[in-house]
């Protein structure tokens, strides 16, 4: 499906380090391009995700360990991106 939609990707698999747990699989899509093709196409529906890439989008990054109420209060400008960590 990503081959269809354009997007590019990386596929890894690996097993966990405990034995009980079966082989998994991880879908790496990197790059800003590939990211706003993503948002645009398939999007993301979770809070904490959506509010991330939406402070990323509008100030070019998103502060780390920020609550999602902090980057709701960011995007509102309640809450001064600057002034976080502070």
């Amino acid at each position: 499906m990503l081959n269809k939609l354009n997007i590019k990707y990386s596929l890894y698999g690996y097993q966990p380090k405990d034995v009980r747990d079966r082989y998994k699989y991880v879908i790496y899509i990197s790059g800003t391009e590939m990211l706003e093709r993503w948002m645009d196409l398939i999007g993301t529906k979770n809070p904490v995700k959506l509010t991330r890439y939406l402070v990323w989008k509008k100030f070019g990054f998103c502060p780390p360990h920020t609550t999602l109420q902090q980057r709701k209060d960011i995007l509102n400008d309640k809450l001064d991106i600057y002034s976080i960590g502070s």
